[in-house]
């Protein structure tokens, strides 16, 4: 994931979570920090389940990832794992390549 495509995805998280937050505070540029972690970690998770994907393009993986983020935002990862298990395996399937 570019650096263009993170802050992209980050703005985009920001606004589902309804977070208001201004990077020149500093207890808000470390919630900034968090989701983006939460962002690469998903943008990981999701590529050592389905393999590499375009965030740009394949808008089934960027919503998996925004997802994932929210949930890591809630520390509820565990239920996004339960949540999301039938679908992921969907996904590999739908990505597998021969």
């Amino acid at each position: 994931m570019t650096e263009e495509q993170l802050m992209s995805m980050k703005t985009e998280l920001e606004d589902e979570l309804q977070l208001w937050l201004d990077e020149s505070n500093q207890e808000d540029e470390r919630k900034i920090n968090q989701l983006k972690r939460h962002l690469k970690n998903g943008a990981f998770y999701l590529e050592s389940k389905i393999g590499m994907f375009d965030i740009d393009i394949n808008l089934s993986a960027r919503s998996y990832v925004l997802n994932y983020a929210r949930y890591a935002y809630y520390g509820v990862l565990d239920e996004f794992y339960a949540n999301y298990e039938s679908d992921l395996r969907g996904l590999q399937i739908e990505n597998f390549e021969t």
